[in-house]
């Protein structure tokens, strides 16, 4: 995942959080320094809100060039 790409917010977990209106706008993505293979994205979703996900809860459907 990187800058710019369309994602996607899954998860199997019924809670709010899955109340994101898909898709989203990948703003930023940046490591997590406890975990070296993850990655946390700060997403503009299509209501205008942006928050802040970790990698396993999106799905990449459309990459940037």
């Amino acid at each position: 995942m990187k800058v710019g790409d369309l994602v996607k917010f899954k998860t199997t977990v019924l809670s709010k959080s899955s109340d994101r209106v898909n898709p989203g706008l990948a703003l930023s993505v940046k490591m997590v320094p406890q975990y070296p293979h993850r990655l946390v994205a700060l997403v503009l979703w299509g209501d205008g809100t942006t928050t802040e996900e970790h990698d396993t809860y999106l799905e990449v459907i459309s990459e940037v060039g």
